[in-house]
C-alpha cells in the first residue's frame, strides 16, 4: 500500500512537532540547569548529550508511528483520513505557532546564554585577578614578615650590643676609678711619702737577706706589736674566765707570780748596774754579754735535751712572731758585741794601721760591688777607669806606707822637710837638700 504525498507531509510535520516539543522541553531543562549552575560550558555539553539520546528515541518512535500509520491508513476510509488530515493541519498550525514561540524563546535563551557566558568570563577574569592580587599580597606579606623578622633580629642584636657596651662602659668606669685612685695614691706617695713607703721603695734594691728581714718585720712583727695590747687583753680575759670557773684564786696568784718575777728581774738589774756603774768599762760589758749569752744557750740546750727537739725550730713552728723577735734581739746583741770587740781591737792599733785597714776595706767593698758581684751574676760591670785609678792610688799609698816603715822610702815627715829644703829665701843664699837622706837630722848647707 502506497502513501499519498499529503499524508506523508502530515507525518513529517507531526514528527517535526514532536521533535520541537522535545527540543523545547530540553531547552527549558537547559535553561533551568543553566540558572542553577555556574559552569555553563559543562551544562551545555551534558544537555547536548541528553538531546542526542532523546533524538534517537524520537527516531525510534517515528519509525514505529510510521508503521502504525501505514497500517491504520490502509484500513481507514477517505473521510476519516480527511478529518484526521484537517485535525493534523490544525495541530500543525498550532505546532508552527508554538515552534515560532519556541524559536523566539530559544533565541532569547541563546542571547541570555551569551550574556551569562560573558558574565561568567568577566567573573572568572575578576576572580583570577583577585587570586593574582591575593597571591601578590601573600608574597608581600611573606616579604614583610621576613623583613620584620630580619629587623627584629637586627634590633635584638643591637640590644645585645647595647648591653655589652653598657657592661664595657661600667668596666671601663671601674678601671678609670681604680686608675684615678692609683694616681692619687702615687701622687700622695710622691709628694708626701711615709716612712713605710720609702722603705718599701728602697727595699726593692736591697740584697735578699735584708729585704726578707724587712718584709718579715713589717708583715709579722709590726702587726703583732701594734695589736699586742688588744691580743693580750683578750688572752687575759680568756684565761681569767677559764680559771675563774675552775679555781677562783688561781688567776690572782698567777698574776702575783708574773708581776713578782718582773719586779725581781728589774731589781736585780738595778743592783748590778749600781755595783758596776761607777767601775763600768768596755771589758766588763763584754764580760756581762758573754755571761748572758752563755746562760741563753744553756737554756736552749736544756730545752732541746728535755723535749728532744730543736728549740728554735719548735718555736718557729708554734709562734713565728716570737721566734722572729728573738732572732732580731740576738742579732742586735751580736752586732753590739762585735762592734765593741772591734773597738777594743782598734784601740790597740796605731792611726796608721787603722787608716790602712779602712782603706783596704773600702777598696775590697768597692771591688766586690762593682766587679766581682756583676761578673758572678752575668750583669754588666759598673766599674770605670776612675775605679781602677782609685785602686792604683790606694795600693800605691799602702806600698809607700809600708816602704817608709821599712826605711826604703821617706816617711811623711821626711817629705815635709824635703819641701822646706826646696823653698827659696831672700838674698843669694839658697838651701839645698843633702844627698844622703838616711841621716837624721838632715844637714843643711849654705852655698
Amino acid at each position: 500500500m502506497q502513501l499519498e504525498p499529503k499524508s506523508f507531509n502530515i507525518i513529517v510535520l507531526a514528527f517535526q512537532s514532536t521533535c520541537l516539543d522535545k527540543g523545547i522541553v530540553i531547552l527549558h531543562g537547559v535553561q533551568s540547569q543553566s540558572i542553577r549552575h555556574v559552569n555553563l560550558s559543562d551544562l551545555v555539553l551534558k544537555e547536548k548529550m541528553k538531546l542526542w539520546r532523546h533524538f534517537s528515541w524520537c527516531l525510534f518512535l517515528l519509525s514505529l508511528l510510521c508503521c502504525l500509520s501505514i497500517i491504520s491508513l490502509a484500513e481507514d476510509d477517505p473521510d476519516t483520513l480527511q478529518l484526521r488530515e484537517q485535525s493534523l493541519l490544525k495541530q500543525l498550525k498550532d505546532v508552527d505557532l508554538e515552534a515560532i514561540e519556541y524559536r523566539r524563546e530559544i533565541q532569547l535563551l541563546k542571547e541570555e546564554e551569551k550574556k551569562v557566558e560573558a558574565e561568567y568570563k568577566r567573573l572568572k577574569q575578576a576572580r583570577d585577578w583577585e587570586l593574582k592580587k591575593m597571591q601578590e599580597k601573600e608574597k608581600q606579606v611573606e616579604q614583610l614578615t621576613e623583613s620584620t623578622n630580619q629587623k627584629q633580629q637586627l634590633v635584638d642584636t643591637l640590644v645585645e650590643r647595647i648591653e655589652e657596651n653598657k657592661r664595657e662602659i661600667e668596666k671601663l668606669e671601674k678601671q678609670l676609678q681604680e686608675l684615678s685612685e692609683d694616681k692619687e695614691y702615687l701622687e700622695h706617695r710622691y709628694y708626701s711619702p711615709s716612712l713605710a713607703e720609702v722603705l718599701d721603695e728602697m727595699s726593692a734594691k736591697w740584697d735578699p737577706l735584708s729585704r726578707n728581714m724587712y718584709v718579715k718585720a713589717k708583715t709579722k712583727l709590726l702587726p703583732f706589736v701594734l695589736n699586742y695590747n688588744e691580743k693580750a687583753k683578750l688572752y687575759r680575759q680568756k684565761w681569767s674566765r677559764e680559771l675563774t670557773k675552775t679555781h677562783k684564786w688561781v688567776s690572782f696568784f698567777l698574776s702575783c707570780f708574773i708581776y713578782g718575777c718582773i719586779a725581781t728581774i728589774i731589781f736585780l738589774l738595778i743592783a748590778i748596774l749600781r755595783k758596776l756603774g761607777r767601775r763600768l768599762s768596755v771589758q766588763k760589758l763584754l764580760f756581762l754579754s758573754d755571761v748572758t749569752f752563755t746562760v741563753f744557750w744553756m737554756i736552749i740546750l736544756f730545752a732541746s735535751g728535755i723535749f728532744w727537739r730543736d728549740g728554735f725550730q719548735a718555736l718557729a713552728e708554734n709562734n713565728e712572731v716570737l721566734f722572729l723577735l728573738l732572732q732580731l734581739t740576738v742579732f742586735t746583741c751580736y752586732s753590739g758585741i762585735i762592734a765593741l770587740r772591734v773597738f777594743v781591737f782598734a784601740l790597740s792599733l796605731s792611726w796608721q794601721m787603722l787608716w790602712e785597714l779602712l782603706l783596704l776595706l773600702i777598696v775590697c767593698q768597692h771591688y766586690y760591688i762593682h766587679l766581682w758581684q756583676p761578673s758572678m751574676t752575668d750583669n754588666p760591670l759598673t766599674a770605670t777607669w776612675k775605679s781602677y785609678l782609685f785602686y792604683y792610688l790606694s795600693f800605691q799609698l799602702l806600698t809607700w806606707l809600708k816602704a817608709a816603715r821599712f826605711g826604703l822610702m821617706p816617711s811623711l815627715s821626711t817629705l815635709r822637710m824635703r819641701g822646706w829644703t826646696f823653698a827659696w829665701k831672700r838674698g843669694k843664699n839658697r838651701l839645698f837638700m843633702e844627698t844622703d837622706l838616711t841621716k837624721q837630722p838632715f844637714a843643711v848647707k849654705y852655698v
